[in-house]
Parts: structure tokens; sequence; C-alpha cells
């Protein structure tokens, strides 16, 4: 499912398939959740929808200032 927790432990990014929430056309899509600080619950699952594609997206991160997201894609041009 290749989890990914940011260093302050406030987001957590993931791979997982199937399910009503799986937009993106393939087994897989990337979903994040979010709490306030890192003893809080988590939020809300969001779905990535827009940087998931019907290919396969995987290993998902972001940067150190949290607005840019990094992962992996088997859609045409990735490498």
């Amino acid at each position: 499912s290749w989890p990914w927790i940011t260093p302050d432990r406030r987001t957590l990014l993931f791979v997982t398939g199937g399910g009503p929430e799986n937009q993106g056309g393939s087994s897989q899509d990337m979903f994040m959740m979010r709490r306030s600080d890192p003893a809080a619950p988590w939020g809300q699952l969001g779905n990535l929808r827009a940087v998931n594609s019907p290919t396969h997206d995987h290993a998902p991160r972001l940067s150190s200032d949290g607005l840019t997201p990094y992962f992996r894609s088997a859609r045409q041009g990735a490498s």
C-alpha cells in the first residue's frame, strides 16, 4: 500500500486498490489523510483525484513544505 507519513506525523499518504473511492480507473489510487497534531485522530480520507490517473500511481511523497506531491506512475512519459 506504499504508506508514507510526513516528518511532523500530521499527513499520511498511501495507495490502495478497489473500493468505492477508487476513481482513477486502475486497480490503485493515491489517498491522503491529515490531522491537527500527532496525537489527534486522522481526519477524513481524501482521494488525490487531481494527480491520480487511469494507470498505476504509487509511492506518494510530499515536498518538505508540504505543497508539492511526488509519486511514481506508469502513465505515458513517466519515469
